[in-house]
């Protein structure tokens, strides 16, 4: 069984197909890729995303790309990219 929360996933915040949304990626499954209008709602699509995957390469017998292993000095901390100039409460 998979922990889905192991795998590296990447949060943006840009215009994709001219909406403004959420992006989530997983770095080991590069064919992945999850919109949503919040970064939660992206990073839950994500998790499933990856689970439905390790299901449906369980059912071909295939193997599922393991998660990267985090370097021992990751500092914990969250970054959040944003392909927009505006600022928090301008509208924009």
């Amino acid at each position: 069984m998979i922990e889905a929360a192991e795998y590296s996933i990447s949060l943006q915040m840009g215009g994709f197909d001219g909406e403004r949304c959420f992006q989530a990626r997983v770095k080991e499954l590069p064919d992945i890729a999850e919109y949503a209008d919040t970064w939660q709602e992206a990073y839950e699509l994500a998790l499933d995303a990856i689970e439905t995957t390790a299901s449906a390469l369980a059912e071909q017998g295939r193997t599922m790309p393991a998660a990267s292993l985090i370097n021992d000095i990751y500092s914990g901390r969250v970054a959040y990219s944003s392909n927009s100039s505006s600022q928090p409460g301008d509208g924009g």
